[in-house]
């Protein structure tokens, strides 16, 4: 904004094309009764159907520089709630930033499941977070020290709380099957369709199918 050149005017077209492409498209939200997350299912599954269930995911890139954190919560098929920012600090691992990434969407099930609360749908048992990094999903679950994380500060394994409160669950989920991917890193082609649809609940405005 301070400096702006013409390859700023030619990303600013694009997305200003983007926009005009996708007019149409839209949250779609379905009435259901399931807000529980009862039974096991596979995030963005095609064959099985968008549960009404809380759930949410996490992901983070893994930059020179800060990292970018990023969540999304979904209820009755579609988002809620997402987040995607800049991490305050430079992380030494993959699994420690997403870790990061982590303990913010933990932090953010907490919040939603509490206004939840106070409108008197609560849903029953942990909410699900899903990550694809198996490591930061140990780091939350296991708070030893090692020369790798003793550097991390205490706050962020506030989640290992959470966790033993049964108020959230940790699952685990391929990196192409992480609908937060598009918030954290730059998702193009099928991929990024795949998980624009899975967000929007497969739907355009009017009730015909997202392409």
């Amino acid at each position: 904004l301070g400096r702006p050149g013409d390859d700023h005017l030619a990303l600013a077209k694009r997305v200003l094309g983007y926009l005009v492409r996708t007019h149409s498209l839209g949250l779609l939200y379905r009435r259901s009764d399931d807000f529980n997350n009862t039974g096991v299912f596979t995030i963005m599954d095609p064959e099985k159907p968008t549960t009404g269930a809380l759930h949410g995911a996490s992901d983070s890139d893994f930059a020179a520089g800060p990292s970018t954190t990023a969540y999304v919560f979904m209820l009755c098929g579609a988002a809620v709630d997402w987040l995607c920012r800049l991490q305050s600090s430079t992380s030494l691992s993959s699994a420690e930033l997403e870790f990061y990434s982590l303990s913010c969407a933990v932090a953010e099930a907490a919040y939603v499941r509490n206004m939840l609360s106070e409108l008197g749908v609560l849903p029953d048992g942990a909410t699900s977070v899903f990550c694809d990094s198996t490591g930061a999903i140990r780091q939350a679950a296991d708070m030893a020290s090692s020369s790798k994380t003793r550097h991390i500060a205490r706050r962020w394994y506030f989640v290992n709380a959470y966790l033993e409160l049964d108020i959230v669950e940790l699952r685990n989920t391929p990196g192409d099957c992480n609908p937060s991917n598009c918030l954290s890193k730059c998702v193009v082609g099928k991929a990024f369709s795949d998980e624009r649809s899975y967000l929007l609940n497969f739907r355009r405005r009017g009730g015909a199918p997202a392409t």
